[in-house]
């Protein structure tokens, strides 16, 4: 609702004229107000029909945004739903449920673990009835912190050369864009054809794909800070390349060039011949 100050000289109830923006901009008066959105008279006066700060307006918006967020989240893409929440905690800090929200969200990714054990710090110091719910998301933050840091012990680099007889279309570093899903993501990795097990590949709806999982997957770092496993058919060099916002970004690339990502040493290591063959790409990509 708008509320323009049509009369000026006129008493304050009969001074403002009040517009419905969703009802093809129709003026109302004061009187017309409650029957109008469907409230009690009683609620409706000028003391209660102040207007809406700067801030109240985008607070609503944010709202908006992680309800949709929410709707996203269950065909998994979680790239609007983290920002939003990034966005509600930013502007009011005291939002505790938006809080626990983003923890849940990062704990579901496997992101930004210690980000998520302040926040919990935060939690547990300010509404003590949230003590038993903070103790259980922390245990498992400590858990899945364990299990990332046992991996990364382990990890050994494996060094992956293109084969002549076998065709690679994409390379480390590209930004891209699944066909399916619309997330954008960067490339960290590639295997010749589908290295996961027998189960995720029935789970994952693989066998539907017309090349099956006899094809190249790829690594792939998304922008709502989780990481996937990408069949090439389903993905497409992005038209409008751009930083990809993840947490694990800085540990396979050194810097953006505007088109790519330029891997860092290990990982120019753990793929020797990608360097030449994504800068080749880029240039048809996108300067021919």
């Amino acid at each position: 609702m708008l509320r323009w100050k049509q009369h000026p000289f006129k008493p304050p109830d009969q001074m403002y004229v009040y517009i419905n923006a969703f009802d093809g901009g129709k003026r109302l008066k004061l009187s017309e107000v409650a029957k109008e959105i469907g409230v009690d008279p009683n609620l409706i006066t000028v003391d209660t029909m102040v207007y809406a700060t700067p801030c109240h307006v985008i607070e609503r918006e944010v709202r908006n945004l992680v309800h949709i967020g929410h709707e996203l989240g269950k065909s998994g893409d979680y790239t609007l739903l983290r920002t939003a929440l990034e966005l509600s905690v930013l502007m009011k800090g005291h939002n505790i449920e938006a809080r626990l929200n983003l923890v849940r969200i990062n704990l579901h990714l496997g992101v930004n673990l210690e980000e998520a054990q302040q926040i919990l710090q935060y939690v547990a110091g300010t509404d003590t009835s949230r003590i038993g719910l903070v103790a259980h998301m922390h245990n498992a933050i400590t858990e899945e912190a364990s299990v990332r840091n046992e991996r990364n012990k382990n990890h050994k680099i494996k060094v992956i050369r293109r084969k002549k007889f076998k065709t690679v279309k994409f390379a480390v570093g590209l930004v891209m864009r699944h066909k399916r899903y619309n997330y954008d993501c960067v490339i960290s990795g590639w295997d010749y054809k589908c290295e996961a097990s027998r189960e995720w590949i029935q789970q994952m709806g693989v066998n539907q794909l017309s090349r099956q999982d006899d094809q190249p997957f790829y690594n792939v770092l998304v922008e709502d800070g989780s990481k996937r496993y990408a069949a090439e058919e389903n993905l497409e060099v992005h038209q409008s390349p751009h930083i990809i916002s993840h947490s694990e970004v800085g540990r396979y690339f050194s810097t953006f060039d505007g088109y790519r990502y330029i891997m860092n040493c290990e990982k120019a290591e753990e793929y020797p011949y990608d360097e030449d063959f994504c800068m080749e790409l880029v240039h048809r990509q996108y300067h021919t």
